[in-house]
C-alpha cells in the first residue's frame, strides 16, 4: 500500500501506523470508496510496524505482505539512511541509535526468514543487504561509543574537583 508509512509526516514513532489508516480512510472517503471494501488493507496499513511480530499467524495475507516488503526496504543503503532519518526524527540519542537499530534489523531479517526459501536468489540478495545494514551499524555503534568515552574523559578533565569528591 502506497499510504502505509504517509502518517510519518504527522508522527515520526511506531504509532505511525495508525496516522497512517486515518489518512487512507480520509483518502477512501474523499473518493466514495467504502472503507469495509478495504478492511485487510486498513489494518495491514496500521499494523505494518509491529516488529514483535506477535501476530504472526495473523490470516490477513495483505499485512503479511505489506510488513514484509516494509523489512525488506529496511536493508542495504536505504535502509542505512531511513534509519537513521527516522531515528534522528525520534529524538534518539546518538550512542543508543546503533544499538537499537542493530535488534530491530534482525528481527525484521528473522521474520523475513519465515517467508524465505533460503536457498533462492531473492533469499541470498535479501542476507546481503542486511549483513552490509549490520556491518554499517555495528561499525556505527562501535564509533559512537568511543566517542562518547573520549568525550565523557574530556568532561570530566574539564572539572577535576567534581570527579574527586
Amino acid at each position: 500500500s502506497y499510504l502505509h508509512d504517509i502518517g510519518m509526516s504527522e508522527d515520526h514513532g511506531i504509532r505511525h501506523g495508525m496516522r497512517s489508516r486515518v489518512i487512507a480512510e480520509k483518502y477512501l472517503s474523499s473518493n466514495n470508496l467504502q472503507k469495509p471494501d478495504f478492511t485487510n488493507a486498513l489494518d495491514a496499513i496500521e499494523n505494518h510496524d509491529n516488529k514483535d511480530y506477535r501476530d504472526s499467524a495473523n490470516n490477513n495475507l495483505i499485512l503479511n505482505i505489506l510488513s514484509v516488503a516494509d523489512d525488506l526496504d529496511a536493508f542495504g543503503r536505504t535502509g542505512i539512511q531511513r534509519y537513521v532519518e527516522i531515528y534522528k526524527a525520534r529524538g534518539v540519542p546518538e550512542e543508543r541509535i546503533g544499538p537499537e537499530i542493530l535488534r530491530n534489523a534482525e528481527s525484521r531479517f528473522e521474520n523475513f526468514k519465515n517467508f524465505a526459501d533460503p536457498g533462492s536468489e531473492l533469499f541470498n540478495r535479501q542476507r546481503k543487504r542486511y549483513d552490509e545494514l549490520r556491518e554499517f551499524f555495528e561499525n556505527y555503534s562501535r564509533a559512537a561509543e568511543s566517542f562518547k568515552q573520549v568525550r565523557d574523559k574530556f568532561k570530566s578533565d574539564q572539572h577535576p574537583s567534581s570527579s574527586k569528591r
